[in-house]
């Protein structure tokens, strides 16, 4: 039993990551050119920038005003339920980082540890409030904004910045020639080079994707899973 089951993981891996049974097309330094799970990293930091930006306008539009009125008690129940919102943008980044990153997180949203069962509707929210989830779940949202842009910087701009190296001597001459005003700032000539730069820079750029893929997923399985 346990040896189908290491088999039935493998298989799972394989399929879900891609992880081919021929040999790689390329090894060494270029090998995460022929690894999709280097690609789908950087498809991770891609979409990382824009949710990060949700999550922040939603802390910053809903979580703070509640947290203020909070002070006077008013806004309590509000606070409460941003807080119950976070366990589920907890969830959806989680099932991202599932997904793409290859770390099993929690695929339910996580559940208000109690006492017992709340009979009025001020110990729910009591409940809410004093349950760690939800502020682990919105201090992750605080990072998630500054990290994601970093992460952005460092892998994925590079990546851009190679393939529009590699582009460049092709696309060039091409807008030139239906619009003779615009310079060419590489010649085609140059294709040979800069396809070369342009492959160390993309594979430079996964091989810091690796790193930072390490970092995100520890930082996601401390604030994100419930203890």
């Amino acid at each position: 039993m346990a040896s189908q089951y290491i088999k039935f993981e493998q298989d799972t891996q394989r399929f879900v990551h891609g992880i081919a049974s021929k040999p790689p097309l390329f090894n060494g330094f270029f090998a995460p050119l022929s690894s999709f799970k280097s690609y789908k990293s950087l498809s991770y930091f891609f979409i990382s920038l824009p949710l990060s930006i949700a999550y922040f306008g939603w802390l910053a539009l809903f979580g703070v005003p509640a947290l203020v009125l909070s002070i006077v008690g008013v806004g309590l129940p509000f606070l409460a339920l941003f807080l119950k919102s976070q366990t589920y943008l907890a969830l959806i980044e989680g099932q991202l980082i599932n997904s793409l990153l290859g770390v099993r997180m929690p695929r339910r949203p996580s559940r208000i540890t109690r006492t017992g069962a709340p009979s009025t509707w001020w110990q729910a929210i009591s409940s809410v409030l004093k349950s760690p989830q939800g502020w682990r779940a919105t201090l992750y949202t605080m990072l998630h904004l500054p990290i994601s842009a970093t992460y952005f910087a460092a892998s994925c701009l590079l990546f851009m910045s190679s393939i529009a190296l590699i582009l460049t001597p092709i696309v060039d001459p091409i807008i030139h020639g239906f619009s003779p005003h615009l310079a060419v700032d590489i010649p085609w000539f140059w294709f040979p080079i800069t396809t070369i730069v342009g492959a160390i820079g993309m594979t430079l750029s996964m091989h810091i994707s690796r790193l930072l893929v390490s970092l995100q997923t520890s930082i996601a399985s401390y604030l994100l899973i419930q203890r």
